[in-house]
């Protein structure tokens, strides 16, 4: 697994998020679209949401090295690194629905 790469990317999304606050902004529009089942606190909720949402792509590339050791560990790495594979290569090279996106 190369998520030394992929947290490269994510370093550089961070960057661009504070230049921009382009997150900030489409999870904003996203708040009252919410499933029911998403309770937000109701001051600093966009606030409270972007943390969530950041929190959740840094923990990406851990979630891929762990997922990696426990397939080691218990013997299948064979059939799980395919997947991680999958998971990784969408991060190196987006799929053409994600032309022109950057940040988080």
């Amino acid at each position: 697994m190369n998520t030394a790469a992929l947290r490269e990317q994510i370093q550089r999304a961070h960057q661009h998020e504070a230049e921009t606050g382009h997150l900030l902004q489409q999870l904003e529009q996203k708040l009252p679209h919410l499933h029911p089942a998403i309770h937000l606190p109701d001051v600093d909720a966009r606030e409270v949401l972007t943390r969530f949402v950041t929190a959740y792509i840094d923990l990406v590339p851990d979630l891929l090295d762990v997922a990696h050791e426990v397939a080691v560990e218990a013997g299948i790495e064979g059939q799980i690194k395919p997947v991680l594979k999958i998971a990784e290569h969408f991060f190196a090279a987006p799929p053409p629905v994600m032309a022109g996106h950057e940040g988080l």
